[in-house]
């Protein structure tokens, strides 16, 4: 189980959106809440004293109504729900100060929103959420505000269907343990793998070739099928409830938001792109792709 959250906030409600999850974690299991706000300054290139007292003015100003929020949310939260939470507020660029924080506390799970529904506010989001995913070397749980959210005051587990997302690597693996370390003994675990279908003949005879695409796509799917039920075995020898599924589409992103929105799931965790800039720009696109194209939370790590 995770037993530090951070929850980074930007004074906006849409952002707040991520407190309903890390309640709801925090009190299942037992853990402490920071709420991290990054105050971003700016400077005016200007001789002049009085403008750069102004300037100044303005930005202690910012600075106290900033603390003033996150300790108004701490507050509520404490009242209404029974959660502490400490009021981090911080300074600098904000995926750099976000990723010191968490690095320093020691908190093993980001909880953030991401994805506003105006484009300045998608667009910030955004990169803050991708540029935490990418440079984390903890879990990152991205929610994205819709009907049906997860409230404080609910009761029972907090997560009952999650579905994992397979590609076949030793990497993709660590999407089992993080889903574990999110899961209660009652969370039905699904295992989910991607096959793509062969996209180009494999012989200049189109007769030939399509039996060949054929044959090999069937290859693909009784390994990818053989995989997941080897992985499902050895957690069903742990006590999890345990599914696999293989999917076949040109599209694995697509294909995996649209299962786990048709079955119910109520987050979709994967592994992160690699560090690897050249395989990052290979298989980076999927954990992306899925951020963006669903409305089910991502636990990315």
């Amino acid at each position: 189980m995770y037993t530090h959250l951070a929850v980074p906030l930007d004074g906006s409600s849409f952002a707040e959106h991520a407190l309903g999850y890390a309640v709801l974690i925090a009190r299942h299991a037992g853990a402490s809440l920071d709420l991290v706000l990054v105050h971003t300054s700016y400077s005016v290139a200007t001789m002049d004293v009085a403008i750069h007292e102004t300037v100044q003015g303005w930005q202690d100003e910012q600075r106290a109504q900033e603390a003033t929020y996150l300790h108004e949310v701490s507050a509520r939260l404490a009242r209404e729900e029974g959660v502490r939470a400490r009021p981090v507020l911080l300074a600098g660029s904000v995926v750099g100060a976000l990723e010191g924080h968490v690095r320093e506390s020691g908190a093993d799970l980001v909880v953030m929103t991401t994805h506003g529904r105006t484009g300045l506010l998608r667009a910030w989001l955004g990169s803050v959420a991708e540029g935490l995913v990418g440079r984390l070397r903890v879990p990152v749980l991205l929610v994205r505000p819709r009907d049906g959210e997860p409230r404080p005051e609910d009761a029972g587990v907090v997560f009952r269907h999650v579905a994992v997302a397979l590609d076949g690597s030793a990497k993709s693996e660590r999407a089992v343990a993080t889903a574990l370390a999110l899961a209660e003994p009652e969370t039905r675990l699904s295992l989910l793998r991607v096959v793509v279908p062969p996209r180009a003949p494999t012989s200049a005879y189109l007769p030939h070739a399509a039996r060949l695409n054929h044959e090999l796509l069937e290859e693909r799917l009784a390994a990818a099928a053989a995989q997941l039920e080897e992985r499902a075995a050895a957690l069903r020898a742990l006590g999890r409830p345990v599914a696999t599924c293989v999917l076949v589409d040109y599209h694995p992103a697509q294909a995996l938001v649209d299962w786990a929105e048709t079955n119910g799931a109520d987050v979709i965790a994967l592994s992160p792109p690699s560090r690897n800039p050249a395989l990052r720009l290979l298989l980076g696109g999927v954990p992306r792709r899925v951020v963006r194209s669903g409305s089910v939370p991502v636990l990315v790590g």
